[in-house]
């Protein structure tokens, strides 16, 4: 029964650490993805000629 349970909290630290991993390289990206939304916007709201 311990080692059940030992390896269920494996499982979950395993996935909560995968989630931290992502969370981490998506806050690194974040500066790029927003400066690229904004040139984005700045492009969609420019008048066409």
């Amino acid at each position: 029964m311990l080692n059940r349970y030992i390896k269920q909290m494996k499982k979950e630290l395993d996935h909560f650490v995968a989630n931290h991993e992502r969370a981490a390289t998506l806050a690194e990206r974040l500066p790029l993805l927003l400066q690229r939304a904004r040139q984005q916007l700045g492009t969609c709201s420019a008048p066409h000629p």
